[in-house]
């Protein structure tokens, strides 16, 4: 008989928003343990309290930490375990086999997108529908390996604002800012195709370029 000692851990970083996977031993239960996403943001803290392993963990919706307490035999279990926000009962990660913890994120998985509906109102964006195409596509874009930073860097923060998506590297500090109030926002944004993140650059619609151009053409006039 085979007998199961570890655990996958899957948690969804509040930083840069990729799924970061960890192995938790049921050996190393015992003592206190810290996890970090691969840009560097705190995750989880686990612990052992009397009879009970406590998962304290850092919420990528709400922004605080979640505590949760389970027993050895429910982390190794042959199935996935959720950890949910208490706020909204949105999923911020999963716990147990790694092939059922995959699988229950592949079925469950969210957008950026998506995820922004559920948390923000309709009416915190200047357009919603630029908004979520722009996000749509940083979500394709990052599932294939296309968003990254130019010091190669693939873990980007990325922080929604109502007209605009800042990005930046946590790694070298580069940024970018994509506009998305104009559906000439979301024109230009679909044609940059893969757009360069260097310091202190901002990426703004050739739309605005062009009215600066006429003005300053018909003061020269």
């Amino acid at each position: 008989m085979l007998i199961e000692t570890h655990a996958a851990v899957a948690l969804l970083c509040p930083n840069c928003g990729r799924l970061s996977w960890h192995v938790l031993s049921l050996f190393s239960l015992g003592r206190k343990q810290s996890f970090d996403c691969e840009c560097g943001t705190h995750l989880l803290i686990v612990e052992r309290r009397r009879k009970n392993i406590w998962f304290h963990i850092e919420c990528v919706f709400c922004r605080t930490t979640h505590s949760q307490p389970l027993t050895r035999k429910e982390i190794v279990a042959p199935y996935a375990r959720e950890f949910r926000c208490h706020e909204g009962d949105y999923v911020t990660g999963c716990l147990g086999p790694r092939e059922e913890v995959k699988r229950h994120f592949n079925v469950n998985r969210r957008s950026l997108a998506q995820v922004a509906r559920e948390v923000g109102s309709p009416d915190y964006f200047q357009d919603c529908t630029v908004m979520f195409s722009i996000l749509e596509r940083l979500y394709d874009m990052a599932e294939t390996g296309e968003l990254s930073c130019s010091c190669g860097n693939p873990n980007l923060a990325i922080e929604i604002f109502p007209d605009k998506v800042e990005i930046s590297c946590p790694q070298c500090g580069r940024e970018a800012l994509v506009p998305a109030a104009l559906p000439e926002d979301l024109d230009n944004f679909l044609c940059m195709g893969i757009f360069p993140m260097e310091t202190g650059e901002f990426i703004r619609p050739r739309r605005q370029k062009l009215q600066r151009l006429r003005h300053g053409k018909s003061q020269m006039d």
